[in-house]
């Protein structure tokens, strides 16, 4: 559920940084901050905290969906790259403010009544606002305020990335680069050939096995007993009474009610709206004469795409599509809907962007839906509505239950009349397609110290209620589940037996690969001291291929060929540039660029260099981006108290 709130409150800007992976930092964690509120500190920026408690928090929140979440010395690792983000995005806070950046209580209230997670039929639903921010640990003062600095954040990205602008010559430059196409020779040595020569003793396997036994550690693993509400199943057991249904249909009417909409297309003749009076009579006289040739025979359609200044529709014969009212400018809108006949046109209309001829394509009838046509849609809202709560008040007897019965499952399961269901094994870090270890927080949760009991069962504990949203991990509905440990095995070292075969065949690969190494780089060395590739080719029985010119993402060739050439140097004129490649399957390619020609910006359309141009602007943008947060790093005091960032990793 939290993963939604935070996907509807990001702004168009912070997508643009984070596709061009420029700041992923920007907009990561702010609500963070208030969640925990413990005295112990990981950090103080320009004397703000960050609690422990607050970092704990944004690490359980990025290793949502990890498949294989880090362990020991990464998790160490991952925790202080989680502060060290959190950091980064503090100082720009600071920045925000200091350079003026504010948020009005009136701003903020609107975005988050726009949020769809919040809302029903539409409409923002304060019931549900307050019980979605207390599931996830939230006051409503604290969500606010996270959600402030949020759009403060957006703001201040905003300035920055909008404010760029790319040259003519930089466009110029882009476009030659982009569009270069290269003519290559190049020969693959494959690593395969070399398999059949390869020998591999046992000595050599138990060798490898020896100095690689964190390769061959089957993990951690637990089977789980658990207990769950499943609201889905919970609505396929309600019953929707008709009178019910049909007092819901009564109460929705409206909205099963579809008004008339038209079909229409036009012809537009621009003028501008404070244009002067000749400018708009030479226009208005321009629809007119176009009026008169269509009424007197001429085909609207051909007429929009002869004289019309609405590129959009012009090539469409003036085909504007469906239109509800309310959509567009009153003028036009009136017009419309006062022509009475399917193929009526109008006399042309002013708006607000030059003169309209109108034609009316089509027309839909009002529609009012019948309670049968709506009956199975109403049922559906019915079972939904009685399963949420049915879903909260069980969740909450299940988590008390299990809260004042720790050490046994039990008295949950009664308290709720449900069955107590065991799983599989399930390793430390797995991602499963079924089951419940298809949900990332429930594996953590089964492995966590308290639940484990540090892998002495006797003193396993039943975990905390996990609620699992809808969407997280493939789940339809809203699910909670509490768990506890009924088996557990600690990691240990597979024995050389069982992995033999699987090291005898890494070995061979890596010798047959260094063989085919130093094959391809012996004839590139050649190569470039004067022999011809063909030649070399021809010597080891290999082929040469040969490319036409091609661009960087052609398909037609091994892939990591071709990105190696465009990362050679452009070949000087009459000349050649030689390179090697290993490549990842298998094998060293060597390549020859025989010819290259770079992009010509004047054959590239409008349209599409104004999608480059954006492009640019936004990765310019992102660039001073990245030296504003520098600088204010930089500038900013920032300490780091390894002591308690140290005393407790629970959060990783």
């Amino acid at each position: 559920m939290l993963t939604a709130i935070r996907d509807r409150a990001s702004g168009l800007i912070a997508w643009i940084v984070v596709i061009l992976l420029i700041i992923p930092f920007a907009f990561w964690g702010i609500e963070s901050y208030f969640g925990g509120g413990g005295p112990a500190n990981v950090a103080v920026v320009n004397g703000s905290g960050i609690s422990k408690d607050a970092l704990n928090n944004q690490v359980q929140r990025e290793l949502r969906g990890v498949k294989t979440p880090p362990e020991g010395a990464a998790a160490a690792k991952f925790r202080r790259e989680v502060l060290q983000r959190m950091i980064r995005n503090e100082v720009l806070i600071k920045g925000a403010e200091k350079a003026g950046f504010r948020i009005s209580d009136a701003y903020l209230g609107a975005r988050i009544r726009s949020m769809s997670v919040f809302q029903q039929d539409g409409k923002f639903d304060q019931k549900l606002y307050t019980r979605l921010l207390y599931s996830n640990n939230y006051s409503e003062k604290t969500f606010e305020a996270a959600q402030r600095q949020d759009l403060l954040l957006e703001q201040l990205v905003s300035g920055v990335v909008q404010s760029e602008f790319v040259t003519p010559q930089e466009m110029g430059s882009f476009i030659r680069l982009r569009d270069r196409k290269l003519k290559l020779s190049y020969v693959i040595v494959p690593s395969t050939q070399f398999l059949k020569s390869v020998k591999v003793s046992d000595a050599d396997i138990a060798k490898y096995y020896d100095q690689h036994h964190n390769d061959f550690m089957r993990p951690e693993r637990v089977k789980l007993r658990y207990v769950e509400v499943d609201q889905n199943q919970i609505a396929a057991g309600i019953q929707a009474p008709e009178d019910k249904l049909r007092q819901m249909y009564q109460s929705q009417k409206a909205s099963f009610h579809t008004p008339e909409r038209r079909r229409a297309a036009h012809i537009l003749i621009a003028v501008d709206k404070n244009a002067d009076a000749k400018a708009v009579a030479a226009a208005k006289k321009k629809a007119m004469d176009i009026y008169a040739r269509i009424k007197a025979g001429a085909s609207f359609a051909e007429q929009a795409k002869k004289y019309s200044t609405d590129s959009g529709s012009a090539a469409e014969g003036g085909d504007l599509g469906w239109i509800d009212k309310g959509t567009l400018d009153p003028a036009f809108e009136k017009a419309l809907y006062g022509l009475p006949k399917k193929g009526d046109v109008s006399e042309p209309v002013r708006s607000q962007y030059g003169f309209h001829i109108i034609k009316l394509e089509d027309i839909k009838p009002p529609e009012q839906k019948s309670f049968a046509q709506v009956r199975d849609l109403l049922a559906q809202q019915y079972r939904s509505q009685q399963a949420e709560n049915i879903y909260y008040d069980r969740s909450q007897k299940l988590q008390d239950a299990s809260e004042e019965n720790p050490l046994n499952l039990k008295p949950a399961a009664q308290a709720i009349g449900a069955k107590i269901m065991q799983s599989d094994w399930i390793n430390r870090g797995e991602k499963a397609d079924k089951g419940i270890a298809k949900y990332p927080q429930i594996v953590r949760a089964a492995f966590s110290d308290e639940t484990l009991g540090g892998g002495n069962l006797k003193d396993a504990v039943n975990s905390r209620m996990i609620e699992i949203g809808k969407g997280e991990g493939g789940a339809t509905g809203n699910v909670a589940i509490v768990l506890h440990v009924a088996a557990y095995e600690p990691a240990k070292l597979r024995p050389l037996a069982e992995v033999h075969d699987e090291i005898a065949k890494r070995l061979r690969a890596d010798d047959a690969q260094a063989k085919a190494r130093e094959l391809g780089q012996n004839m590139l060395n050649q190569a470039k001291a004067g022999k011809k590739l063909p030649e070399l080719a021809a010597q080891h029985q290999l082929k040469v291929i040969d490319t036409d010119f091609i661009g960087r993402n052609d398909q037609s060739h091994n892939p990591d060929v071709v990105a190696q050439a465009f990362r050679m140097p452009k070949p000087a004129s009459g000349r050649v540039s030689l390179g090697g490649v290993e490549l990842p399957e298998g094998g060293y390619a060597v390549i020859d660029i025989t010819a290259a020609k770079d992009g010509d910006p004047k054959d590239t359309p409008k349209q599409t260099r104004s999608v480059f141009e954006r492009s640019l602007s936004n990765l310019f943008g992102g660039a001073d981006m990245e030296g504003l947060v520098k600088e204010l790093r930089a500038e900013a005091e920032v300490k780091v108290l390894d002591k308690n960032l140290n005393s407790d990793n629970s959060g990783g």
